[in-house]
């Protein structure tokens, strides 16, 4: 067997907009040009604070949760699905939140955003070709708290 390393990046997906993103694109792209990645394991998310009628959260709140919950598991599968495709194998691993299976009062803009996840995995999927030893997972939680 070759020698498995892992290698976790942290970022803060809350400031990946404009020319932060962009940046943070290149020192990705260019600190995992020589690795053979073979598991992507998309991690990130967050919820509201609070419950609250959802006439009552702010714009911003609700951008925050769809730029962390959608754009971090698109963009880091974009960055990192090409060299999976050229080997013909890995996978990816979406952690998505219990809440797809139910509805979600008081947290809409949370609740519309978790099924998202599960279909663009689906979507994704179609679109490699069947010849590739490649997966794409999705694993549910229930609660999952993380503080700093």
């Amino acid at each position: 067997f070759e020698k498995i390393n892992a290698m976790g990046i942290v970022h803060d997906f809350n400031k990946s907009s404009g020319e932060h993103a962009r940046k943070f694109c290149t020192i990705l792209t260019n600190g995992i040009a020589d690795k053979r990645i073979g598991l992507l394991v998309n991690n990130v998310g967050i919820a509201n604070d609070i419950t609250n009628e959802f006439c009552n959260y702010g714009v911003e709140e609700d951008y925050q949760l769809i730029d962390v919950n959608l754009k971090s598991m698109i963009l880091m599968t974009q960055l990192v699905l090409p060299s999976m495709v050229n080997r013909e194998s890995g996978m990816v691993i979406n952690v998505g939140s219990g809440s797809a299976y139910q509805a979600s009062p008081y947290i809409a803009t949370y609740g519309a955003t978790i099924p998202i996840p599960y279909a663009a995995q689906n979507l994704l999927s179609l679109n490699l070709p069947s010849r590739y030893w490649m997966k794409m997972e999705i694993h549910w939680e229930l609660t999952n708290t993380t503080k700093d």
